[in-house]
């Protein structure tokens, strides 16, 4: 036997257990049973799906109704929201392999990497010196460093995202 009820508040120790008002103002105190390592205590008036559990009387909330925003059949979306519902940061798995952290306005980069790369382009530019002569095109070594480069990528770092 199962019913749909409003999730009306939490308490949270070792376990998610909710307070759930089921029909007519009845209230159930449930266990929320979710997916292994999907830490995520519903919001105030989440619809819930209960069910009883074969001859205890007691019941455990095992889901809760949730709006499809995008996700296609395959993909899957984690958000997290605030007290008004509001999808406040977002990790979508996609069907093509992409992993979009809140939103697809940019690339992550392999910081490290990329830091590595543009440290030795820096110092081959630095080190590159030209010989000029004004005015001729004798080959007096007279050499003129070009200016030495300041450009940094440290500003372009993510820290809060982090890639294997």
């Amino acid at each position: 036997m199962g019913r749909i009820g409003r999730w009306i508040n939490a308490k949270i120790d070792t376990y998610i257990t909710g307070i759930i008002e089921s029909r007519f103002d009845y209230n159930i105190s449930a266990r929320l049973y979710g997916p292994a390592g999907d830490d995520s205590p519903p919001l105030d008036d989440d619809r819930i799906a209960l069910m009883k559990i074969d001859g205890s009387g007691k019941w455990i909330a095992v889901g809760v109704l949730m709006k499809s925003d995008s996700a296609e059949p395959g993909e899957k979306k984690l958000y997290s929201r605030d007290a008004n519902g509001n999808v406040k940061a977002e990790i979508y798995l996609k069907k093509d392999g992409v992993m979009e952290l809140n939103g697809n306005a940019d690339f992550a980069v392999a910081f490290n990497d990329l830091k590595i790369q543009f440290n030795e382009l820096k110092t081959a530019f630095n080190t590159h010196t030209h010989i000029y002569i004004p005015g001729t095109l004798a080959t007096v070594p007279t050499a003129t460093a070009l200016p030495q480069s300041a450009a940094d990528i440290d500003q372009a770092k993510i820290s809060e995202v982090k890639l294997p």
